[in-house]
């Protein structure tokens, strides 16, 4: 821990001191809000839930202590390889017809039992890393993490892919790579529509995406669209209560859903649950305006510094890993308006690696340049002395 807040080996730049300090008063609020939660009697289960999520963040900081560039570089490639494997058998579950009824896509299924968002990261680090280094064999990945995520039909998570990859081609603005990628991975979806429309019935894999996405439209009539807007709404209403230091961590809310109950086989029914299809409401809700600000604070000055990498290091070995964390992180930032991204088991891990990674990719650049400069400054001495001597 000594080592990790050190000033050379933590940040490595100053910019980088506002995201860990913000961080590090998020984690230590959420602890406060977690004994808010126990003091206004929620049930300590439901506090130590909602509270273990936030304390992955501090993942950054041992990282930071025990990271290079390298190892950053060969958890990354773990995370492609491992999203892979989840979207192969995504595919697998998809033929075989083993998933869940999926709305507005004519009778199809979704794929409920594998996590989009490590397919999403991974479909973007892959195009980013393709960008530096045009190696062929992220092909494979690129056009499977694809189709394995239109699998689940998750209708934000095309929503975050959209925005990930303009922020991909606003920032790379390697137009013409670009291009070229998204003409294979088009010769790619037709080939793969082509044996999808003859192995699935009623409709192929696309055309039932392309119904899904659609969709979006119609919330007015759409049973999980209207059960949202009931929740944010209960959640706005509660908010009120303890609008700055929220209303503690596991805290539950209540509200009428218009969806089918599975328990009482009807539609309609009073829901009672700690989950929000919201980070930024969740956050308010359970951690108050304090919560908020602490938040935004944190990402914001993660996305200031995530930049400020992304300059450094255009042009130099590396930079599609630090591109493809930040636009990952931007897009969670997006698909976060539609779930509790931020704030469940299975993301914010990732979230704690970004932070630790792109610290640990700009520190070490940036030593490297300070030793170089050192080592140069010394032989210009040595030789002056040598000089003087003689």
């Amino acid at each position: 821990m000594r080592t990790g807040f050190s000033r050379k080996r933590l940040i490595g730049h100053s910019d980088a001191i506002p995201l860990f300090i913000f961080l590090l008063l998020f984690v230590i609020w959420a602890v406060c809000c977690a004994a808010i939660g126990l003091i206004n009697g929620h049930f300590y289960k439901y506090s130590i839930l909602e509270l273990r999520p936030l304390v992955y963040y501090l993942l950054a900081i041992p990282i930071i202590s025990e990271f290079d560039i390298n190892k950053v570089k060969r958890i990354i490639h773990i995370i492609i390889i491992a999203s892979t494997v989840i979207s192969i058998k995504a595919l697998i579950y998809y033929q075989l017809g083993i998933g869940e009824p999926a709305t507005y896509t004519g009778n199809d299924i979704r794929i409920m039992s594998v996590e989009f968002s490590y397919i999403l990261f991974s479909f973007l680090l892959c195009i980013c890393l393709y960008i530096e280094t045009h190696k062929h064999i992220l092909l494979g990945p690129l056009v499977i993490t694809l189709i394995g995520l239109v699998t689940t039909f998750q209708r934000s998570a095309f929503v975050g892919l959209a925005v990930g990859v303009l922020a991909i081609i606003i920032i790379a603005k390697h137009y013409s790579t670009i291009f070229t990628l998204f003409v294979f991975l088009f010769m790619a979806c037709v080939f793969t529509y082509g044996y999808m429309n003859m192995s699935t019935e009623p409709t192929g894999m696309f055309q039932a995406l392309t119904d899904r996405l659609v969709s979006i439209s119609s919330y007015r009539s759409d049973l999980s669209a209207q059960h949202r807007f009931q929740e944010w709404k209960a959640a706005i209403k509660d908010i009120e209560l303890h609008p700055v230091i929220g209303n503690g961590l596991g805290y539950v809310i209540t509200f009428y859903s218009p969806m089918y109950s599975p328990d009482e086989h009807k539609y309609g029914f009073l829901s009672e649950n700690i989950y929000v299809h919201n980070s930024y409401v969740w956050v308010c809700l359970k951690m108050g305006i304090i919560g908020v600000i602490l938040f935004l604070s944190m990402i914001l000055a993660f996305m200031k510094y995530g930049w400020m990498s992304i300059g450094v290091y255009r042009n130099r070995s590396g930079y599609g890993y630090v591109l493809g964390l930040v636009t990952s992180v931007v897009s969670l930032s997006v698909v976060s308006f539609f779930g509790p991204m931020f704030n469940v088991d299975n993301v914010s891990p990732f979230v704690g690696f970004a932070f630790g990674a792109v610290a640990v990719s700009l520190a070490q650049l940036t030593e490297g340049k300070a030793e170089r400069a050192r080592t140069l400054s010394g032989g210009f001495i040595n030789n002056a002395e040598g000089h003087s001597t003689a």
